[in-house]
């Protein structure tokens, strides 16, 4: 039996949830049924490239990485693949309905399934466009899929019945409570007598650190016995990197930059936070969770993301957390793994992407 050819858009360099999805299902999806191309705007560098290697057959780089700025040599680009290569499924991972762009082509000028999975709730950069361009996505696309109720109707408008929910699933393998990796990396980072709130995402609006950096900095003139560990990296990094000194909380805040093992550092943690202000899922509350952490996320987080009993969503005040926090501290909630709970909500790796390679 021959395999069924994929073409695969969205990977990119960045850590972020919508690249360790696709990194997870590259990993994983069988081989011996699929074979795998990517479709890229930049070629992938760094860990996520270290990560990929080996799991995929052939990449395509667009010449302009800016598509709205190129619609014509983009579409031609896509067009001349569509031609050339037989693919039976193009499968777009975006957060923006001006993808379409992309794969239109194929629609036109191939036999080629189009499916499309929406991993955000919101494109602060591209609101216009994607308004435009979301009714003919609705139009070409075979199969739609999102990670989650509100990412669905970001994506497509009122939630139809053949909007498919796939679950941002993760390696509980890996994401579970290690009592000698957590003493390793606090012993690392110098916080073996320190409560520590973790935060890890992109330095970026829709993460939102910098309603952390204000809220930490209350909370720290109540309580000093904590440190903020911040990890990722992005855009916004020298801008929050300025606020921490500004508020003179340099001993404070640790900026720790990326790392391949964040499941490590989630076991230093003694408290996860994320007060995004938009999010498809959030994915690192998930993995948060099935290591035993008592998690705050922002109101604005989807309910899908709560899976403890130790999770929280809470509205954009510094004296509403705060006062969470303190309390948390005040409970010494025992960090334990989760798994069963993580498994019950439908976030097992191993049993998605059985899942998933159903629609493929």
């Amino acid at each position: 039996m021959s395999k069924k050819r994929i073409l695969i858009y969205g990977m990119t360099s960045v850590i972020g949830g919508l690249e360790r999805y696709l990194i997870n299902f590259l990993q994983n999806i069988d081989s011996t049924k699929y074979e795998i191309d990517l479709l890229l705007k930049k070629d992938i560098i760094g860990t996520n490239a270290t990560e990929i290697n080996g799991y995929y057959h052939k990449k395509y780089i667009f010449p302009h990485p800016n598509f709205f700025k190129h619609p014509i040599k983009t579409f031609m680009f896509c067009k001349k693949i569509a031609e050339e290569k037989n693919y039976d499924i193009v499968y777009f991972n975006i957060i923006n309905a001006g993808f379409i762009l992309c794969a239109l082509p194929f629609k036109l000028f191939s036999k080629t399934k189009i499916y499309i999975h929406s991993h955000n709730d919101n494109d602060e950069n591209k609101i216009f466009t994607h308004y435009i361009f979301r009714p003919l996505l609705n139009t070409i696309t075979d199969k739609k899929f999102a990670c989650s109720i509100s990412a669905a109707r970001w994506m497509y408008g009122k939630v139809q019945k053949n909007v498919i929910l796939i679950n941002n699933a993760i390696d509980l393998s890996i994401f579970k409570t290690d009592n000698k990796v957590r003493n390793k990396i606090r012993k690392k980072l110098k916080v073996e007598d320190k409560f520590v709130i973790g935060h890890v995402g992109r330095f970026c609006y829709q993460k939102n650190q910098e309603f952390l950096i204000d809220m930490y900095y209350e909370l720290q003139k109540e309580v000093h016995n904590t440190k903020l560990l911040l990890i990722g990296t992005g855009d916004l990094e020298s801008e929050i990197k300025k606020k921490v000194i500004n508020l003179k909380l340099n001993d404070k805040v640790i900026f720790f930059g990326t790392t391949d093992k964040v499941n490590e550092y989630f076991n230093a943690m003694d408290l996860f936070v994320l007060p995004s202000r938009f999010e498809g899922l959030g994915i690192v509350a998930i993995e948060a969770q099935a290591i035993g952490l008592p998690c705050l996320l922002s109101n604005k987080v989807p309910n899908e993301a709560k899976i403890t009993n130790i999770t929280e969503f809470l509205p954009f005040d510094k004296d509403i957390w705060k006062k969470k926090i303190i309390n948390i501290m005040n409970k010494d909630i025992k960090i334990k793994n989760r798994k069963a709970e993580i498994i019950k909500a439908g976030y097992d790796l191993e049993t998605e992407i059985k899942r998933i390679e159903k629609y493929f």
